[in-house]
Formats: C-alpha cells, sequence, structure tokens
C-alpha cells in the first residue's frame, strides 16, 4: 500500500494486490466496468470517482509515476467513500512505482483448511510479535483510517443531532409562550390537550420539512464548491446528493422537529384555562 500526489496535489492510495478478487470479496468491492489487471502487465483496475474526476476512461493510460503510465482495465466502486480514492493494481507494478522492490506491508494467506484460522492466527502472532495476524473478514473494521473515519462522523453526526433538538426546543418554547392565549381560548371552547400538542407536532414538521429542503440546498452548493475548488478533497465527497440521502435527510428533520415540538407543547397545555387566557 502506498500513495501518490498527482500534478494538482490530490493525494491517491494506491494498493498492489496479487489476487484481485480475493481482497475485492473481502473489502465489497464491485467491478463496475472492465476487467481485472494482469499481474504481469502494468494494468491498473481505478475507481469509478477517480474515472469521473480525472475525466479518464476504461482503457486510457493514468501517470503514476514520472516514466511509468498505468493501463486503465477496470473500474470498481465501493460501499465506503474512502474506499472510492484508490487505484489498485498489482503487487510488482506498486513496487515499482513506489521504488521498493520486493517489499510488502501486507500479506493474506489461503488456508487449505479454513477451520484452522483461528489456530494459525493464534500461531503467527505469538512466534512473531512485530506483525499482526487477523481474519481477512476484520480487514475493513480493522484499517486504523477507516475505523477512526466512521467513528469520527458518527461523533460529529450525533453531537449535531442533539445541538438541533436543542435549538428546535429552545424555539418552540418561546413559540408557545407567546400564544399561551390562543392555547388557553382552544382549551376553552373543547379541544381535548392531545390535539392542541398534534396541532403545534403537525406544525413542526412542516417548519422542519422547508428547514431540510433549505439545508439540502445549502449543503449541494456547498459540495459543487468544495469538489471545484479544492481539488484534493474532491475524491473523498459523493458527486451528488442521492436520492436516498436526501429522503433520510428530510425524514431526519422531520422526526427532530416533531420531538422537539412535543415536550413545549405537552407543558402549555398543561397550564390552567384561566391563566392562558389572561396571558398576554
Amino acid at each position: 500500500m502506498g500513495k501518490i500526489r498527482t500534478s494538482k496535489g490530490a493525494v491517491i492510495y494506491m494498493v498492489g494486490i496479487r489476487d484481485f478478487w480475493q481482497v475485492a470479496h473481502k473489502l465489497n468491492l464491485t467491478l463496475i466496468q472492465g476487467r481485472p489487471y494482469h499481474n504481469e502487465y502494468l494494468e491498473a483496475v481505478l475507481s469509478s470517482r477517480l474515472l469521473h474526476v480525472n475525466h479518464l476512461e476504461v482503457g486510457d493510460t493514468f501517470p503514476a509515476a514520472n516514466d511509468i503510465n498505468l493501463t486503465i482495465v477496470g473500474a470498481y466502486s465501493a460501499w465506503l467513500s474512502l474506499m472510492n480514492n484508490m487505484i489498485i493494481c498489482s503487487d510488482t507494478a506498486l513496487q515499482k512505482i513506489l521504488g521498493r522492490p520486493g517489499k510488502t506491508n501486507m500479506l493474506f494467506l489461503t488456508l487449505h483448511d479454513p477451520l484452522e484460522s483461528d489456530k494459525i492466527i493464534e500461531r503467527i502472532n505469538k512466534k512473531y510479535p512485530n506483525l499482526r495476524a487477523l481474519p481477512s473478514r476484520d480487514l475493513a473494521s480493522q484499517i486504523g483510517t477507516l475505523t477512526s473515519l466512521t467513528k469520527m462522523l458518527d461523533v460529529i453526526a450525533l453531537i449535531a443531532l442533539g445541538v438541533a433538538i436543542i435549538i428546535l426546543m429552545s424555539t418552540f418554547v418561546m413559540a408557545t409562550y407567546m400564544r399561551m392565549r390562543q392555547i388557553g381560548i382552544l382549551s376553552a371552547i373543547g379541544w381535548p390537550q392531545p390535539m392542541i400538542v398534534v396541532l403545534f407536532v403537525i406544525e413542526s414538521a412542516f417548519l422542519s420539512i422547508a428547514g431540510g429542503l433549505v439545508g439540502l440546498t445549502l449543503s449541494a452548493g456547498i459540495l459543487i464548491a468544495l469538489r471545484t475548488f479544492f481539488p484534493n478533497i474532491a475524491f473523498y465527497l459523493p458527486e451528488t446528493l442521492s436520492q436516498h440521502v436526501m429522503l433520510m435527510s428530510l425524514l431526519m428533520s422531520i422526526v427532530v422537529g416533531a420531538v422537539a415540538a412535543i415536550l413545549p407543547a405537552y407543558q402549555a397545555v398543561r397550564k390552567p384555562i384561566v391563566e392562558a387566557l389572561r396571558d398576554e
């Protein structure tokens, strides 16, 4: 494994693999175009995102080093965004590109009896303390960069969700306080408390949908700006906002808005009708 820097300053990771299908199966890579490379040739399989960003196609060549060009024979897609910033070629080709002949930092072993894998792993780790053996099924979860990135994104998402709920809740506390007289009138004419709460929740949901649409619009604009003015991070970003992401974002906006409105509305309807009608 290694990395190169393009003329535009973008960093691209390179992985040299002798058996493409073995690693592709373990990392959930999907070959969507072309074929795997031949180990004896300077060929490579690029992610579809790299092809799109660099305006390349299968059959073109990629300048991996000053005097080494890789022929692009296939394109793949991965479930994790970071993996879509990789060039996969043979181990001998990568050793030549990086100037490290005969050296490797990762080995895949195929056992005659897969049931003996745990024992073999224990023996390797005990005999070679400077190495670390693990099942190939755990490879993706053990790559430090991928694990750290995934956890960091989860933490950021949870923090953002909590902040959004707090802000919306404080907003609806003020909104219900300013409309306390209206709540008292609705209670006086016979509206049940659950119906009044539902009214505020529906209003919050519609406002959240509007906020979600604004957020998606801004996100699309920021995404285009980042891909245009910061090409060194363009490989880590999606090309566009998918329909699944947009639908999930709107659904999350509705849920957050509804949850944030329930408590303020419930507290407001519990206020005695006389006091609510006297409120200015």
